[in-house]
């Protein structure tokens, strides 16, 4: 009878060793996936030239990242190469720039930032969550050749309006408040372009709304 018995919870345990092993190999790789499996593009500006992000998911993970540019070979390249081995490393795009080549790396980061900002799962609180509780926000960032003072209005759990103060070259620094600033309303996302020949205000106008949204959520 001892012998039936033990031989009962010894088939038991081995049955319940067995599940519990099936449940942890179906579950080891069931981690949101970053985006649908495929290959997407996205490009911004870079130091010299416009650069061109190609991503590809597989597997819900960043298999590889592609950039094509014509920014200086020899600063470029090795900066991009150590970008682009981070953003995989992390899965993320939230990675340091390379500061001898900031604007060829900060334009692959903001490529694959908005590669995946469009293309990501929605979740019910991405969707519903109010970007911002309504009022009135200021900051500061740093421009072409100032700072620039923001005000941000939020109404309805939306930005409504941008105000920036600058003394920047106006004719070019326009160019960046008329396109940059429609673009972050109409998005509701610090993830847009930059305006072409206003690279540096647009940088500063979308890091300093990042900048307060980060502050006040």
């Amino acid at each position: 009878m001892n012998q039936q018995y033990r031989k009962f919870i010894s088939v038991a345990l081995l049955c319940l060793l067995v599940v519990i092993s099936v449940h942890l190999w179906n579950s080891r790789d069931k981690v949101d996936p970053i985006m649908p499996d495929g290959v997407y593009t996205a490009t911004e500006r870079g130091f010299s030239s416009d650069v061109k992000v190609t991503v590809t998911v597989s597997g819900g993970k960043i298999t590889s990242i592609d950039v094509e540019h014509n920014d200086t070979p020899s600063i470029a390249d090795p900066a991009i190469e150590q970008v682009v081995a981070n953003i995989i490393e992390t899965q993320s795009a939230d990675v340091d720039t390379v500061t001898y080549a900031t604007l060829s790396t900060r334009a692959v980061i903001n490529g694959v930032k908005k590669i995946i900002t469009q293309h990501q799962p929605a979740s019910e609180e991405t969707t519903t969550k109010a970007l911002l509780p309504d009022g009135v926000y200021t900051g500061t960032s740093r421009g072409f050749k100032s700072d620039l003072e923001l005000t941000v209005t939020v109404s309805g759990g939306k930005i409504v309006s941008i105000d920036v103060v600058h003394d920047d070259t106006p004719g070019i620094a326009d160019l960046a408040i008329d396109q940059v600033i429609p673009k972050i309303i109409e998005t509701q996302s610090v993830d847009v372009d930059t305006a072409t020949y206003a690279t540096i205000t647009s940088q500063g106008i979308i890091e300093g709304v990042k900048n307060i949204i980060e502050a006040n959520q």
